[in-house]
């Protein structure tokens, strides 16, 4: 744990912000994680975009970010998505695109930073699991089912009282 570089460093600071990474201790994130770095991007400029194979989770440091879904459609040959409906604006101490790094699931949504200097701390989830570190997968996995539970049922409440 000595030649951390300074994303990951900075990783272990922020990692009581990050549901899935709460119950690991420092050796464990790192079993876990990988390809800790920053990144930064200018305002309107595209994180990911709806579909793809990106496969990392991005933690928003400085700036925030738009997650928005378009409708598929064929032109041609050619299939894109248009008509984008935001659905979140995030800010600062967010995490998103947790979801395709944990499952391997192609984006659901397009990611667009909505300020200048829009900083990012993004990584991968390994999939190196073994005799040796189940445990800190079993830890990540509980996490992550706990995560989704919450967001199942506040969006159960929100349809409910939409209908109301």
């Amino acid at each position: 744990m000595d030649n951390l570089t300074h994303p990951e460093q900075i990783l272990l600071k922020i990692k009581h912000l990050i549901p899935f990474l709460i119950h690991l201790d420092n050796e464990q994130v790192f079993t876990v994680v990988d390809n800790v770095k920053f990144v930064k991007y200018n305002k309107f400029e595209m994180i990911f975009e709806q579909d793809s194979d990106d496969k990392e989770a991005y933690f928003i440091l400085n700036g925030r970010v738009n997650l928005s879904i378009g409708v598929k459609q064929r032109i041609g040959l050619l299939e894109r998505f248009t008509d984008f409906k935001t659905v979140a604006n995030l800010s600062k101490k967010v995490i998103f695109g947790e979801m395709s790094a944990l499952t391997g699931e192609k984006r659901s949504a397009r990611a667009t930073a909505y300020d200048p200097d829009t900083t990012l701390l993004a990584f991968t989830i390994t999939e190196n699991l073994s005799d040796d570190n189940s445990d800190a997968y079993i830890k990540l996995y509980k996490a992550f089912i706990t995560l989704l539970s919450i967001r199942l049922r506040r969006t159960n409440e929100t349809l409910y009282n939409k209908k109301k």
